[in-house]
């Protein structure tokens, strides 16, 4: 297993050139003041879409 950081946007240029290496790209974001993260796996139609990291 590996785990690469790549501190940039998804629409960077050079997303499209590693994004292919991995099986899954987790995204990190706030939004309203909440942090979420997406998971996409390779397959691109397998998407979590954006969820609260926030623990319950």
């Amino acid at each position: 297993m590996i785990h690469y950081r790549l501190p940039v946007d998804r629409q960077n240029e050079v997303v499209p050139v590693l994004t292919p290496l991995f099986d899954v790209v987790v995204e990190l974001r706030t939004h309203n003041g909440v942090c979420q993260e997406r998971w996409s796996l390779k397959d691109e139609s397998l998407c979590s879409g954006w969820i609260s990291t926030r623990q319950l």
